[in-house]
């Protein structure tokens, strides 16, 4: 499948893996994405697909679909080899999750505004520079589907190949204000940030209670995050912050989930495994 007269090659095995990694570490300049699902269907930092383009060809490494991705490191690692990447952030501990490390950095993001030009987001971008109109509609489908759709794969081809003609006009900006240095700071800077752990945190409501009320309110929002690590699903599917917020409002007056308007079908009734989650809440609840 080509898209602007550029194929597509779709990495899905160790041996093509190995593949692309030879071809591309022949490359001085690569454009990078990752497509990764932080808490949106699965329980934490899950890196879901790698896009790059070299300059000739879009490759789609399905990390989902390949059990031992670290091949990709001497490549990634490789600081001779440029790798433009539009807000690195989150794309580097999508990485950093499967044991992927990154340097040689261009953060397009950072470089962009540096140079002066004004635009919230890539999208924006590269309709400032290229007077081309994208959608991000495609952005939080499926991943991990067993074949990507069509729709999929122009948008992931697409955020790799613009953003290579993205470079080569931010490149001559920065350079024209002179704060090479600047951007090369900031890079560098970026390539060591650390993969974030989920770690569950007060709502601003619940700032505004007493220690105690927010020490319990923390226990159950704990023991929400336990649960649906174990069931690998973000923690709103297993309770919706309204039942958490009614949970801890109920307070030593708790008995039983099922009373509350916002407890889902799964955690309705009287089972032995219902009635373990019923008492841990009732002893944070009476305890904490």
């Amino acid at each position: 499948m080509t898209y602007h007269n550029i194929p597509t090659v779709h990495v899905t095995n160790n041996d093509q893996l190995s593949e692309a990694v030879r071809i591309l570490k022949e490359s001085k300049l690569i454009a990078l994405d990752t497509e990764f699902d932080n808490m949106w269907t699965r329980f934490g930092m899950n890196l879901e697909l790698i896009q790059i383009f070299d300059g000739r060809k879009v490759y789609l490494i399905r990390t989902c679909l390949i059990e031992d991705v670290t091949m990709l490191n001497p490549l990634l690692a490789d600081n001779h080899i440029i790798k433009v990447i539009y807000a690195a952030g989150e794309d580097i501990q999508a990485l950093k999750s499967r044991g992927l490390f990154l340097q040689g950095l261009y953060d397009l993001q950072i470089a962009s505004k540096l140079a002066g030009i004004e635009a919230r987001s890539f999208v924006q971008l590269v309709t400032a520079l290229l007077g081309i109109e994208l959608s991000k509609k495609e952005q939080r489908s499926n991943w991990r589907a067993k074949n990507l759709s069509d729709g999929q794969i122009a948008y992931a081809a697409n955020d790799v190949i613009y953003t290579l003609q993205l470079y080569s006009v931010v490149k001559d900006k920065i350079l024209a204000s002179k704060k090479e240095q600047i951007l090369d700071e900031k890079n560098r800077a970026i390539e060591k940030v650390k993969l974030q752990t989920f770690k569950p945190k007060l709502k601003p409501n619940h700032k505004r209670q007493t220690k105690e009320v927010q020490r319990k309110i923390l226990k159950l929002l704990e023991l929400r995050a336990a649960l649906a690590e174990k069931k690998d699903v973000p923690p709103f599917r297993i309770f919706s912050n309204e039942l958490i917020d009614e949970i801890w409002t109920a307070g030593s007056t708790f008995e039983c989930l099922s009373f509350f308007k916002h407890c889902p079908k799964p955690y309705q009734g009287n089972s032995p495994k219902i009635n373990r989650i019923n008492a841990q809440i009732k002893n944070i609840l009476c305890c904490w």
